[in-house]
């Protein structure tokens, strides 16, 4: 698991303790750098179990991140939503480096890079094989161009008010 300091770090923290109550070998990559921890990554960070099922590595240079087994699944929870800018930096450098592992690449939400309701002109995103996308689709994921990065999207219902989304303008 790749984990950023967001919330979308932090449901890859608690995806990784989910894992690991379940009997699963958990290697989760805390990325420093990311910006300043979020109460909701920082909650789940306190919350991991520090055993023997979750290995832990916090990553400051792309040179870290390993190369995994080509029979390894990757969960993106780098970046989320709230993106609005080009990668760069060590998020950059992580995505480029993971975009040549032929691994199965499973995105939190959204794949890091990938803007929520427009297009990222930008090259440099997360190949995901599959997105598990929260409450509703996101608008990029109807362009064109997102496909080779979003692959095949499954909505999760969080319980979010149906009523807010069906008056909600779009």
């Amino acid at each position: 698991i790749l984990a950023g300091s967001g919330n979308n770090g932090g449901d890859g923290l608690v995806i990784s303790r989910l894992l690991a109550d379940h009997g699963y070998l958990v290697s989760t990559y805390a990325i420093k750098g990311s910006g300043e921890p979020t109460a909701d990554f920082q909650q789940n960070w306190e919350r991991l179990p520090r055993h023997k099922l979750v290995a832990l590595q916090l990553v400051t240079d792309a040179g870290e991140l390993p190369v995994f087994p080509s029979h390894a699944v990757v969960i993106d929870a780098m970046l989320g939503s709230g993106l609005n800018r080009p990668l760069k930096g060590l998020i950059y450098d992580l995505v480029v480096q993971l975009n040549k592992q032929t691994v199965t690449t499973v995105a939190v939400d959204i794949p890091t890079g990938i803007y929520c309701d427009e297009l990222n002109p930008e090259p440099v995103k997360v190949k995901a094989t599959h997105t598990l996308t929260f409450q509703m689709p996101k608008l990029s994921f109807m362009l064109p161009e997102a496909y080779p990065f979003v692959g095949r999207f499954e909505r999760l219902p969080i319980g979010l008010s149906g009523t807010f989304i069906a008056d909600t303008p779009a």
